[in-house]
């Protein structure tokens, strides 16, 4: 279409799996980007899909590609709550163009099984932000108590 999105962009971004496997099996292309420089699996990621990224990772789509802004699918799925991307070897402190990483991502969204799955997987704790904050100040914003005793716990 005219934003650059593909039949399987449409079918990851509203999770209909088996569309999305027959559209692969068909030779849709699992890198083909969007305007913003977005992958199937950034879709997934960023509409919080588990399976469908779980068949892009098995059909081969590169789990650490960078869009535009700077960021790989890992971040968008740690704030939509998943854990795939990081079961399937994504890097884990990458930083986007404002130097936000999953862990910030996942503190600033209250998704506590990210966090401590980020933290089990040695994310760096002590990452600040380009307004100098750290995943510590986004638990404490959001209001998870929780959040914060886990990442203070853990050395933040």
């Amino acid at each position: 279409d005219t934003t650059g999105r593909s039949p399987l962009s449409y079918a990851v971004k509203l999770g209909h799996e088996a569309m999305a496997k027959l559209l692969i099996n068909m030779g849709a292309s699992i890198e083909a980007m969007k305007s913003l420089g977005q992958t199937p699996l950034h879709r997934a990621a960023i509409n919080g899909r588990k399976k469908v990224a779980a068949l892009l990772l098995e059909k081969g789509a590169f789990a650490n590609c960078l869009d535009k802004l700077g960021k790989s699918p890992l971040p968008y799925a740690a704030k939509s709550g998943h854990e795939t991307l990081l079961e399937k070897g994504s890097s884990i402190d990458n930083t986007d163009k404002d130097r936000q990483t999953p862990l910030y991502l996942a503190a600033n969204n209250g998704h506590t099984p990210v966090i401590k799955l980020l933290i089990s997987n040695e994310a760096c704790l002590d990452i600040k932000d380009k307004h100098g904050q750290l995943p510590t100040h986004l638990a404490a914003n959001y209001g998870s108590r929780f959040d914060v005793e886990v990442l203070l716990r853990n050395g933040a």
